[in-house]
């Protein structure tokens, strides 16, 4: 079949110069995380052994010349929100779109953050070092739609490179953000997309450091449903929990449109074995439905429930699948596959 996907691509010279913009910074803000993943491995700050002297003094030079380049990277990013119109990139890949019966979708948060990051927050080796890990899960599990959270624009076009010739369309840079974390999202696709899609920011305050953190809402729509991408709120205070329930109504009010069925999938950061679980409902919990409160994260031997695969109403028939691989991620890889009843 030909191709129905219209054209993604920036259309405005604006747009366009900002997409430029945001390659050359993601390379800059990749110099300087790559060199304090080095300070941090040298000065002894991670499980490894301390380097001599000499290589702590030269790893402070690079360090240092590393945040300068760094810095200006981020002041392209801030001028590049100057001129966007939308929040995000688009590449094109060389694979065939796809019209299957059935759409399968894999969401995993891979905690693939610069730098030593990954370790921080998740225990984990270096994105970088991973990569290739999540290239080949992606090709064995074969997913028509795939969404990552916890994705680094810094990584998008070492994905782009090692996915180009299955994927068509690669959407990237998704809420990047100067002053702070980006969102971290990225989203890409064999089957058609059938229209624009949308990054929308949470209007609720964040608090305590999430207030770094951009977050928001990526909005996508294929012939078979619209999906709700999103990484909700972290923390397990009451005020993180306050925040949550609200956005999760700014997600029902997005929803709101029955002209076609909504999947909504996602880190939500809500434990199904705790009482916040309650703030679901109206939603159908698929992986619950499937798997009961299966752990979906587990770090240091603390495991949580967090990730989900959400519908508002009885139009799709949906099965899933829960793989954990601590290796790749501290979170699981969860595939959908979604066809309508």
């Amino acid at each position: 079949m030909e191709e129905i996907s219209p054209n993604f691509h920036a259309e405005s010279t604006l747009d366009y110069c900002a997409e430029k913009l945001q390659y050359g910074a993601n390379i800059m803000r990749g110099v300087m995380w790559n060199a304090q993943a080095h300070f941090m491995v040298t000065c002894g700050y991670l499980d490894q052994a301390a380097g001599s002297r000499w290589e702590k003094v030269a790893s402070c030079v690079q360090f240092a010349w590393g945040c300068g380049v760094g810095m200006f990277g981020l002041l392209l990013l801030g001028l590049s929100h100057r001129l966007q119109s939308r929040e995000y990139t688009y590449w094109r890949g060389e694979g065939v779109e796809v019209f299957p019966d059935q759409e399968k979708v894999m969401h995993l948060n891979a905690c693939m953050f610069p730098g030593s990051l990954p370790y921080h927050f998740g225990k984990q080796a270096p994105a970088s070092e991973r990569m290739g890990s999540l290239a080949s899960r992606i090709q064995e599990k074969d997913p028509e739609l795939l969404f990552l959270c916890e994705f680094s624009p810094v990584f998008s076009e070492e994905l782009y490179e090692n996915l180009r010739g299955e994927y068509k369309h690669f959407f990237v840079n998704i809420g990047s953000c100067a002053q702070g974390m980006d969102a971290s999202i990225a989203v890409i696709s064999k089957v058609p997309i059938l229209k624009a899609p949308q990054f929308i920011p949470t209007k609720i305050p964040a608090e305590g450091d999430q207030k770094w953190m951009y977050r928001g809402y990526f909005i996508i729509e294929t012939q078979t449903c619209k999906y709700l991408y999103t990484h909700l709120h972290a923390k397990d205070t009451e005020g993180a929990k306050t925040i949550r329930k609200e956005q999760l109504e700014e997600i029902r009010s997005l929803t709101t449109d029955s002209s076609k069925p909504w999947v909504v999938l996602g880190d939500l950061n809500i434990d199904r074995n705790k009482q916040e679980y309650e703030n679901l409902e109206g939603f159908n919990d698929i992986i619950h439905q499937h798997h009961g409160k299966v752990t979906t994260c587990s770090e240091e031997g603390v495991e949580e429930s967090l990730d989900y695969v959400l519908t508002r109403d009885e139009r799709l028939q949906v099965v899933t699948e829960v793989i954990q691989d601590l290796k790749l991620s501290d979170h699981s890889i969860i595939t959908a596959t979604i066809s309508l009843a």
